[in-house]
């Protein structure tokens, strides 16, 4: 999809407008809560994308045991708190063509945070992954990235 920083505006202003009335966007028009919501993935996938070598650097910094665990959850979360803003917009209309794909290893990656327990195993959360396993995710998921971002 083609970004369009203008039309992205004006969604959003209308967005708030609605709010403002106590009206939601999905109701009262659908086909333009999906188009900023497009909009909005686009600028999610741009801004992971843009944030690449901070999230290789990262894994980088973990994988050589520089960083603890705590440390690569503290900086991964905040990279994504900054882009997970719903308000975030791209200054220009430019979208890079691999945003979208690369931004798939960044998401899936964060379903393992969000399952995380690095309590000891017998005290673990049912379901969850401890330290081991996401490093070993990490692992594969650094060298798939790196080997995406070199074709």
């Amino acid at each position: 999809m083609n970004y369009n920083f203008e039309r992205h505006q004006k969604l959003l202003e209308y967005k708030e407008e609605l709010a403002k009335q106590g009206k939601l966007l999905h109701v009262e028009a659908l086909d333009k809560f999906v188009e900023l919501r497009t909009y909005e993935d686009c600028v999610h996938f741009q801004l992971i994308w843009e944030a690449r070598n901070e999230y290789l650097d990262m894994f980088k910094n973990f994988l050589l045991n520089q960083i603890t665990i705590d440390q690569l959850s503290q900086k991964f979360n905040g990279i994504g708190i900054q882009i997970h803003n719903p308000n975030n917009v791209l200054n220009n209309n430019s979208i890079n063509e691999k945003a979208e794909e690369f931004a798939i290893f960044i998401e899936d990656l964060e379903m393992s945070f969000e399952i995380l327990d690095t309590n000891p195993e017998p005290y673990r959360i049912p379901n969850s992954i401890g330290e081991y396993e996401l490093r070993k995710e990490i692992e594969v998921t650094y060298v798939k990235m790196n080997n995406f971002l070199k074709n």
